[in-house]
């Protein structure tokens, strides 16, 4: 959700967005914000910089929100732009701080990078990075050699997955049911002729899981897809909120079906995907060992799910269609989503 610059009388950066998060009006209060960016700046040695736009870029109503800040020098020069996130809670933006300052730490020799965050701010409960130049990986598939492209995210998960983390939290496979449940109602509401088929998917899925084996063993991103990965000379991995022991297949699978998703965008023909999905999966199992089982079918009809109810309600990854668009891409995934749950029988 975007809101256009402006002071206004009480110095604030940007109109009020409707994300309705507590501590987003002082985030975009320049008395406030400029003061606290400045000193987290001048640790990494840029000095004397005035803030000089903030705007929230997106978020997720009562979630969290995606800021924007630029900063420059007395004369205008040495801009510099800094990327924000904020929470709801303190202690989920201490908890993505922690995460992304170890990982940082760790992947200087590693298959993958992840923005440095340059510190958080327990009072605003907001973590600052630095921004990742490069295009998403999504489109340098499309622009060619999809196969090492995907190839290369595979190697970046496993090495994700084969960190160390100071991680507090484990995959919750009873709350994740639940979430499903959600989800479809989402979905019935706002497209009611979809409700029997999402309806469908979560009571199947529901079924299926209540005799699964899950493993709680990595960390895992848990939305990894596409656009949280930009490709550069490292792949830079994007988006660390959600980050929590748990099985390497929902990653896995979790990608595919995004992938699916990226190639219906396209209007591919349905086997153009198959190679980039093979080689991923190929590339993971040779670096780690990985079999696919019936745990990777599994999340892959929850993702689909989940894609579904991002489709119904506009969220998601970009771009977000609408129309006849949007009501074939919500069909797609259902129908793929159901056809994976069946198989699980």
């Amino acid at each position: 959700m975007r809101t256009r610059p402006g002071s206004g009388r009480s110095g604030r950066l940007a109109r009020r967005s409707q994300l309705v998060l507590p501590l987003l009006r002082p985030a975009l209060e320049r008395r406030i914000i400029e003061p606290r960016l400045r000193e987290l700046l001048e640790s990494t040695g840029v000095r004397r910089l005035r803030l000089t736009s903030g705007r929230v870029v997106t978020g997720k109503p009562g979630s969290r929100a995606l800021i924007e800040y630029g900063l420059a020098g007395p004369a205008g020069d040495g801009q510099v732009r800094v990327i924000a996130k904020q929470f709801a809670r303190r202690a989920q933006a201490r908890r993505v701080y922690r995460a992304a300052n170890s990982l940082s730490r760790q992947t200087s020799r590693s298959a993958f990078a992840v923005p440095r965050p340059i510190g958080w701010l327990p009072e605003l409960a907001l973590v600052a990075y630095i921004p990742v130049p490069g295009h998403s990986l999504g489109e340098a598939i499309l622009s060619g050699g999809g196969e090492e492209h995907v190839r290369r995210a595979a190697r970046a998960l496993a090495a994700l997955h084969s960190s160390r983390l100071p991680l507090d939290r484990c995959l919750d496979l009873r709350r994740e049911l639940l979430n499903l449940e959600v989800c479809a109602t989402l979905i019935a509401l706002a497209h009611p002729q979809q409700a029997d088929a999402s309806l469908q998917l979560a009571d199947e899925l529901k079924a299926a899981g209540g005799t699964l084996s899950v493993e709680f063993d990595v960390p895992i991103h848990k939305d990894f897809h596409y656009q949280h990965v930009i490709a550069g000379r490292k792949l830079t991995l994007l988006d660390l909120d959600e980050m929590r022991f748990g099985d390497p297949s929902f990653d896995l699978a979790h990608f595919c079906e995004y992938l699916e998703l990226l190639a219906e965008r396209e209007h591919c023909a349905p086997e153009a995907v198959e190679p980039l999905t093979r080689s991923f999966l190929a590339e993971y199992a040779r670096r780690t060992g990985w079999k696919a089982d019936e745990r990777f079918g599994f999340f892959a009809a929850c993702a689909c799910l989940k894609i579904a109810k991002q489709l119904a309600t506009e969220r998601g990854v970009w771009p977000r269609p609408h129309g006849a668009a949007q009501r074939a891409q919500l069909a797609f995934a259902l129908e793929r989503g159901l056809s994976l749950a069946r198989s699980l029988c």
